[in-house]
């Protein structure tokens, strides 16, 4: 019997407000549990791959089963530790390698 292997989307975002990459991973982490409980975190997975404190501008990964569940939990975050906050989804992608391509030429890092 094969076995399934697990594919990932990656989701760039941008953060309205100040954060520190520690606070918008646990917001993300917290997001997630508070909407799906544990086994919702389990299944999404999501991990911060990257975050730029100076533009705003991060990267997260998680199941592609469960894509439109990350981005309602990214969406859902409005404050971290008592600071009001956004998130925006900017682009959604298969490999780092083509996000990043994607957001270096205009569509994202550089023009936010």
């Amino acid at each position: 019997m094969p076995v399934k292997t697990v594919r990932r989307r990656y989701i760039a975002f941008k953060v309205e407000g100040e954060a520190s990459k520690r606070e918008v991973e646990e917001a993300i982490r917290g997001s997630v549990e508070r909407l799906y409980g544990l086994n919702g975190l389990w299944k999404l997975e999501p991990t911060l791959i990257e975050f730029d404190e100076r533009r705003r501008v991060g990267i997260v990964r998680c199941n592609h089963l469960w894509l439109p569940w990350m981005r309602a939990a990214l969406t859902a975050i409005t404050e971290v530790e008592g600071k009001p906050i956004a998130l925006h989804v900017l682009r959604v992608s298969g490999t780092l390698r083509a996000l990043r391509r994607r957001l270096v030429k205009g569509e994202g890092l550089e023009a936010v």
